[in-house]
């Protein structure tokens, strides 16, 4: 599949944003809480009903636990509502099913979706290049397909909502958007999806075919603006969205069979190459190529900052889609956003371990920078760190804790990183100033060359075999004369004579 305008972004660059959003996928799911199968206050409930003594029978009793069981039943089955509605009664069931509903079976599929879509999403965030495009733009389709069934639902809902009400407005201003404005964002919209739908899905078929099949897909994708305009029945109106991405749910389909082959191909000669990478280079040596391939500090990074910069535009612009009433300030908002949402699960966690790492590594270098330092190479803190500030979140269970809990934790975490940070810098820096200081003192010990004895002697500079002047001339305990600048950097590697190799300094 050829995408023109992805060739005018480097292929590095563009191989880690195209893994970028399988990343969200895994952060979405790690933060999908399972259904809230018992809640606090109803086990608290139940068990102070249990320490009544005398207060009631206990027919009143075991009837007031089922009705807290059919509560919380009612409770998780408003989260499944959009396939379970009109279909379980929770009124009816007996109370073995119900806490076996509830207890087991519940839980049981909400870990195997969560672990498949893990498992998907992790497969496909390392796939090669080429076939981490088809997978993206397979992706892409089916988030186009699902925003546009998710409108026509609105759209529909909307229009319901106006029957019902006897709206007086004919049926062409029946929808979310009220008005000529709504129908031109809607078509435009559904005009946007299809194009989109036929750039992932048909890249690869004839032109011809391509213009008919993107007329059809896009005659499909207004089927529910038209039944609303026209009056269609409610039975055919309510059924309008799932018809509507039809033929884009089919060409995904086909695409993702006509693919099936070439995947389980692929998949098989990867795992024979790393069996074979693991026998020649070791299980070490074959993860440390892979993370250099795949980038994984730089991949962490750039989804952690797109991350917090989403909430933190969230929390700024649309404060009550955050969850708070009045708009926060720009630093409670900067707080919440990286602290808090930035390690609420381990994904996440890793990504703030990975900034973390770039900028204390950046601040030792900024320091050898300032001080000159040439070996600043040796001097790796970004790994200390990182391991440090993981360990140190682990051992404190950050991602397990409330938010308000987890940002007080993490400033503390915080607190012993600085301290660590700077207890770093000062033994670099406390090393390499220490060496000058040392080599300066040893150089003013030595007694500076005269006019006459240069002159005498008429000679050159051992080290740098330039000319010697009286200015900046040394001689040492055995009579041989440097330019101080040479001897210099000569102290710094040797206390030996660079001529006759004798101890210059007792």
């Amino acid at each position: 599949m050829k995408m023109d305008f992805l060739q005018l972004i480097p292929s590095s660059t563009l191989d880690v944003l195209l893994r970028v959003p399988f990343l969200f996928i895994i952060d979405n799911t790690l933060n999908t809480e399972l259904p809230s199968i018992i809640r606090t206050q109803h086990v608290e409930a139940v068990q102070s009903v249990d320490r009544l003594s005398g207060n009631g029978s206990k027919l009143n009793r075991e009837q007031y636990k089922l009705c807290l069981l059919k509560d919380i039943g009612k409770d998780t089955l408003s989260l499944f509502d959009r396939f379970f509605e009109n279909t379980i009664n929770i009124d009816d069931c007996p109370p073995q099913s119900l806490v076996f509903f509830l207890v087991i079976i519940i839980p049981l599929f909400s870990f195997i979706f969560k672990s498949a879509v893990i498992a998907l999403a992790g497969l496909a965030s390392v796939l090669d290049s080429d076939y981490l495009r088809a997978a993206c733009a397979n992706l892409v389709s089916v988030l186009m397909a699902y925003y546009s069934y998710r409108s026509s639902c609105e759209l529909v809902r909307a229009a319901g909502a106006a029957a019902l009400l006897s709206s007086p407005d004919p049926p062409g201003d029946r929808h979310s958007g009220g008005g000529t404005l709504g129908l031109v964002l809607y078509c435009n919209s559904q005009l946007l999806t299809a194009l989109l739908l036929s750039r992932c899905l048909l890249a690869d078929l004839p032109n011809r075919l391509q213009r008919l099949l993107r007329v059809v897909m896009f005659a499909f994708l207004q089927l529910p603006l038209i039944f609303t305009c026209v009056g269609a029945p409610d039975p055919l109106l309510s059924r309008s969205p799932m018809l509507s991405v039809c033929p884009a749910a089919c060409l995904i389909n086909a695409q993702l069979l006509g693919n099936a082959d070439r995947l389980v191909g692929q998949s098989v000669r990867a795992v024979r190459n790393l069996c074979r990478q693991a026998r020649a280079l070791g299980l070490e040596g074959v993860i440390e190529q892979h993370w250099a391939r795949l980038r994984v500090p730089l991949l962490l990074r750039v989804f952690w900052l797109l991350k917090a910069a989403y909430y933190l535009v969230t929390m700024l612009l649309l404060p009550a889609e955050a969850g708070g009433g009045e708009s926060p300030t720009l630093i409670s908002a900067l707080q919440a956003a990286t602290l808090g949402r930035g390690s609420e699960n381990l994904l996440s966690l890793l990504g703030m371990t990975a900034v973390i790492s770039w900028l204390s590594q950046l601040i030792v270098l900024c320091f050898a920078k300032f001080i000159s330092l040439h070996d600043y190479e040796e001097w790796q803190y970004g790994t200390v760190s990182a391991m440090l500030f993981f360990l140190l979140a682990l051992q404190a269970g950050i991602t397990g804790l409330p938010a308000d809990d987890r940002v007080s934790r993490l400033y503390r975490n915080l607190c012993l990183m600085v301290s660590a940070l700077l207890h770093f810098v000062h033994n670099m820096c406390q090393q390499a100033l220490r060496n000058r200081w040392l080599s300066l003192a040893r150089l003013h010990s030595l007694s500076p060359a005269s006019e006459e004895l240069l002159q005498s002697m008429g000679d050159v500079c051992a080290i740098c075999y330039s000319d010697l002047q009286h200015r900046d001339c040394r001689v040492t305990p055995c009579r041989h004369v440097f330019h101080s600048a040479c001897i210099r950097r000569w102290i710094a590697v040797s206390m030996d004579c660079p001529m006759c190799h004798q101890a210059m300094f007792t």
